[in-house]
C-alpha cells in the first residue's frame, strides 16, 4: 500500500509579506505541519494571550515567540504606535526570520502592522491600502477605516535595526533624495570596522543603497549609477507616499 503524503494546510488568510515575513489568522494545530515546512524563527502573536498548543509547537521547534498583547475588537483600533514600532523592530532584525506574524482573524491588527511596514519601506499608501483590503472581511463598507487610515499616516516611530536588515529594506531616505517627507525610518549602529581612510562612517554601496522592489504600475523607479557616494536616483510617475 502507498504511503500517502499528508497533507499541508496553512493557516487562514496566510499569505508572504517579504522574503521570511509571512502572515495569517491564529494557526491552529492542523496548521502545525505547514508551518513547520517553513523553517520559522520566530512567530510575532499580536493577540490578548498565547495559546497552550501554539507555546507548545513553538518549544518544540526551537522557535523564538513573541507576544504583543492586545484585545480583540472589531469596532476600534487596539494596536498602539508603540505595538507596532516593536513588532516592526522583530521584523526587521534578520535574526529573527523566516517569522511568523499573526493576529486573532488575519485581518485589521496584522494588517495595521503590514501597512506600517509598507510605510516603513517608502511603499505608496495606494498600493498599501489594496493590499490591506485583500485581507479584510468582505461584509465592510470600507475596509480601511478613517481610524485605521489616521492611524497610520500618524506613526511616526523610529525603528531600532541593527547593523545588518533584510534586503527587501533599505534606510529611509530624506525629503532631500526623494523629495517626500521623512516620517519613518531606522536607527542603526555604525560598525567600528566600517570607517573610512577619512575618518566618516562607511557609507552602503551606491547599488544597494537605496534597494526598490516594483511592486505595482503606480511605483516605477529607474536606477542610474553615477560616481557619488550615494549614486542619483530619477523617480518617474511615483504617487504621494505618506505625505501629511
Amino acid at each position: 500500500m502507498a504511503h500517502r503524503k499528508e497533507m499541508l494546510i496553512p493557516p487562514f488568510r496566510y499569505s508572504i509579506v517579504e522574503s521570511g515575513v509571512h502572515r495569517s489568522a491564529h494557526p491552529t494545530q492542523r496548521n502545525f505541519p505547514f508551518l513547520q515546512r517553513l523553517g520559522l524563527k520566530s512567530i510575532l502573536s499580536i493577540v490578548l494571550k498565547v495559546d497552550a498548543a501554539t507555546e507548545s509547537f513553538a518549544t518544540k521547534n526551537e522557535i523564538v515567540l513573541h507576544h504583543i498583547p492586545v484585545t480583540r475588537s472589531f469596532d476600534s483600533v487596539t494596536l498602539t504606535h508603540e505595538n507596532a514600532a516593536q513588532a516592526l523592530e522583530i521584523l526587521v532584525n534578520p535574526a529573527n526570520l523566516p517569522c511568523l506574524v499573526h493576529c486573532y482573524d488575519g485581518t485589521s491588527t496584522t494588517g495595521l502592522v503590514m501597512l506600517c511596514l509598507r510605510k516603513l519601506q517608502s511603499i505608496s499608501m495606494q498600493f498599501a491600502v489594496t493590499e490591506f483590503e485583500k485581507f479584510q472581511r468582505a461584509e465592510l463598507a470600507e475596509p480601511l477605516s478613517n481610524e485605521e487610515r489616521l492611524f497610520v499616516e500618524s506613526f511616526k516611530h523610529n525603528i531600532h535595526a541593527p547593523p545588518s536588515i533584510p534586503p527587501w529594506l533599505t534606510d529611509t531616505p530624506d525629503d532631500t533624495e526623494l523629495g517626500v517627507p521623512h516620517l519613518i525610518g531606522l536607527t542603526r549602529p555604525v560598525q567600528e570596522d566600517s570607517v573610512d581612510s577619512e575618518g566618516e562612517a562607511g557609507r552602503p554601496d551606491p547599488a544597494t543603497l537605496y534597494h526598490v522592489i516594483k511592486r505595482s504600475q503606480e511605483l516605477e523607479v529607474t536606477i542610474s549609477s553615477a560616481s557619488c557616494a550615494f549614486g542619483a536616483f530619477t523617480m518617474l510617475h511615483m504617487r504621494p507616499i505618506f505625505r501629511l
